[in-house]
């Protein structure tokens, strides 16, 4: 008896509605409800035949770091043999197909490329920056569906076994709810003003992506391989609705295989071109997709395109090599002598582009299960290369970042059997505030670099305008310049061989130097700090730099981090006689907190000759910081093994008591910022004195201030139970002025 039978679906209802508006607008509700996917069929491709979507799931699996873990209700069933509990639960949740249109109850989600490392023996060298799982799959109690053109909304709501049909009956309650729930236009005109303030990065510079399609057309001559698929991610910030993109965007490109996923802690909004698999009554076909154009500007352009494309003897090759792993792949699980080619090559026009397509298709072997047609087929090899294993490889060292859902594949897995997942390409993963989206193409011996990275941008232009930026080499007009050796070059270009002191044993100082209108605040006393602690720390000294000069350039570089921004100044033993310095400008990330900060106090006393130099051993306070952040605090208070106060972790203190001003003795950094402040407190007549400061002493104080070189001033607003007046704003504001703050 299957261990999951007691998820068997025992019947359904129906409801249909007459929608008002369309679809997409209705899809609102359900599209922030987690467990939900909305499927759009967008433009007039043939296989545009359905809208609906899928809600209030029953169960969920999730597959993390290869193991899978299934939810119903309070119930928790984990397995190391992620696919095989996926076919356990489809056989225990089997209905038989009974109507043909329409979506069909099952498993709605995502697999994603980064499954293969589950599939294949593979490396695995890239960073997983996002952390998200291998594949997330959710059994809806309700789908709907809609046909094209029409305004009639039908709904089916299932109840399993030990359940009734009013079960059902709530859940097409509550779904209908959903379809009337709309964001207010207002918040929608807010979240799209906030797009617009969004910053652009990628994983690749444009020169490292053409040297990648270099070292790919090495390994083609080698006879590696015959093509790879190779990709960059462009990353913004992004606090906007993200199925308000995916309806940006699909204004902008529609396309047939468009799915949403809101999976609660981020969300999927795919509008791919490209069927990856469907399976219908024992058979199984797929659409890979080779060769793209742009559209053109006149009729005369489009043509003139459409013909490049169709004549092209290298995306002609393109397709052939993957119609071909497509077919045995199927041929893996396709009954024998059944697999065939039904269209080789056809071009298919959208609004932005023309796409080569081919059909492959066969029967099913008898007993083919979902997750034996994943093992055999998966990735799509459209998006690997040829043979796929060697191309996987070799993506794998290219690439700095792990895929994700880019080029996996989302859809469902029908308890009927039946099966429609689409190549996750074009699509955006909304995770922690940022939007990112992949775009890459196939590089064979042919391939121009020039052309290759040209194409990225083509297929990423959708997302480009969606989100208010021009398609334009952003990778380079974005990354910062930095100076390096007595060179300034793009920040990708930078690095330090892995040997050097500096990385092995953290041989090297530091500053951090706040920059206002183009000018840095203090800058000789800093370069007197570092060039104070050069020696003790590394045993080296400085070359003689012009810091001016640099730092001139690199502020007419970046005219946005100019105007309030951070200057990192590193000065490292790279084996060499003399240091090795670099600088680099940045936006300013902490800005003066005006409201009061408060510090909570480390529980790990801290102790070190070397704690008046601000070397890379910064660990310490880092980690003490991140502590005080977890817990409520903006700053940590550092105490020495005595239990006297020593300092914040990022900044400097200065206690008023009474009519004197107390700095913490002890081995600590010597602040620049309070420095500065107490020279100019004494020009008001105060007297300072350096002593040993306990917590009862802070119980005793008027005021405590921090002191930091980026932030400025901050008072203090309580140290854990200890609570200190806000001082008189206009004071406060006075001396902030007075070192260059405001």
């Amino acid at each position: 008896m299957n261990p999951l039978s007691y998820l068997k679906p025992e019947g359904f209802c129906t409801r249909t509605l007459h929608l008002t508006e369309e679809f997409s607008l209705s899809a609102f509700g359900p599209a922030g409800t987690e467990g939900s996917m909305i499927l759009v069929s967008g433009g007039e491709h043939p296989e545009a035949v359905m809208n609906g979507f899928a809600c209030l799931p029953f169960l969920s699996i999730r597959c993390e770091k290869g193991r899978a873990l299934l939810r119903h209700g309070d119930t928790c069933l984990q397995s190391n043999r992620p696919l095989d509990l996926m076919d356990t639960l489809l056989n225990a949740c089997a209905m038989e197909e009974k109507e043909s249109s329409g979506f069909p109850f099952g498993l709605f989600g995502y697999f994603s490329y980064d499954l293969k490392n589950h599939l294949e023996k593979l490396p695995d060298t890239v960073m997983d920056d996002l952390q998200l799982p291998e594949f997330l799959l959710f059994a809806p109690r309700v789908v709907g569906w809609i046909p094209p053109h029409s305004s009639e909304l039908h709904m089916k709501a299932l109840f399993l076994r030990n359940e009734t049909s009013e079960t059902a009956e709530k859940a097409l309650d509550e779904a209908e709810r959903l379809l009337s729930c709309r964001p207010a236009q207002e918040e929608l005109k807010k979240a799209e003003e906030r797009d617009k303030t969004c910053s652009l990065s990628s994983s690749f510079s444009k020169e490292n992506y053409q040297k990648a399609v270099r070292i790919i057309r090495d390994h083609i001559s080698k006879g590696e391989v015959y093509q790879v698929n190779l990709s960059q991610r462009f990353s913004l910030t992004y606090k906007g609705n993200p199925y308000l993109l995916f309806l940006k965007m699909a204004t902008e490109a529609p396309q047939p295989f468009s799915a949403f996923l809101q999976a609660g802690d981020f969300q999927l909004a795919s509008l791919s071109p490209e069927r990856f698999l469907r399976v219908r009554h024992g058979r199984i076909e797929s659409h890979p997709i080779k060769g793209t154009r742009p559209r053109g500007q006149t009729p005369e352009e489009d043509r003139r395109l459409q013909k490049e494309l169709e004549t092209s003897i290298k995306d002609g090759a393109e397709l052939a090599m993957i119609v071909d792993l497509v077919r045995n792949d199927i041929g893996r699980i396709g009954a024998w002598g059944s697999i065939c080619v039904d269209v080789p090559a056809r071009t298919e026009a959208w609004p932005h582009l023309f796409h080569r397509v081919a059909i492959v298709s066969g029967n099913l072997a008898e007993g083919a299960s979902p997750g034996q047609i994943l093992r055999a087929t998966f990735p799509p090899g459209s998006v690997t290369g040829c043979p796929k294993i060697r191309a996987m490889e070799i993506i794998d060292y290219l690439e700095p970042l792990r895929r994700h859902a880019y080029t996996g594949a989302m859809g469902y897995l029908g308890f009927d059997g039946s099966m429609d997942l689409n190549v996750a390409i074009r699509t955006v993963i909304c995770s922690d505030g940022k939007a990112h989206y992949s775009a890459g193409g196939g590089v064979v011996w042919d391939s121009d670099p020039e052309e290759e990275y040209e194409e990225t941008l083509h297929k990423a232009a959708p997302f480009f305008r969606a989100m208010h930026k021009v398609p334009e080499s952003p990778a380079d007009s974005r990354e910062p310049l930095v100076w390096q050796d007595g060179h300034f070059l793009p920040l990708s270009h930078s690095g330090f061989p892995m040997h050097i002191p500096a990385l092995r044993h953290g041989r090297g100082v530091f500053e951090t130097i706040r920059i206002r209108q183009g000018s840095p605040l203090h800058l000789g006393e800093h370069l007197q700090r570092l060039n104070d602690s050069a020696e003790p720390v590394t045993g080296k000294r400085l070359p003689a730099i012009q810091w001016k000069h640099i730092i001139a350039t690199l502020t007419k570089a970046n005219p946005m981090a100019a105007k309030e921004g951070q200057l990192h100044i590193l000065a490292l033993d790279t084996g060499r006689p003399c240091l090795s310095p670099a600088a680099m400008l940045t936006p300013l990330t902490a800005a003066a907190n005006k409201e009061g900060i408060r510090l909570i106090c480390h529980p790990e006393p801290f102790f070190s000759p070397m704690a008046r130099h601000k070397s890379l051993a910064y660990v310490f306070f880092a980690r003490a910081r991140e502590r005080a952040l977890a817990e409520g605090g903006d700053e940590a208070l550092i105490r020495a093994p005595d239990g006297s106060i020593l300092e914040g972790s990022f900044s400097s203190l200065l206690l008023f008591s009474g009519k004197r001003l107390r700095i913490p003795e002890g081995p600590s950094l010597t602040g620049i910022t309070r420095k500065k402040l107490l020279d100019y407190l004494q020009t008001q007549g105060w007297l300072a004195e350096e002593t040993k400061l306990f917590m009862e002493d802070l119980e005793g104080g008027n005021l405590l201030l921090c002191c930091s070189s980026l932030r400025g001033l901050s008072w203090v607003r309580s140290v854990d139970h200890i609570q200190f007046p806000e001082p008189d704003p206009a004071w406060l504001a006075s001396m902030r002025k007075a070192l260059g703050y405001e």
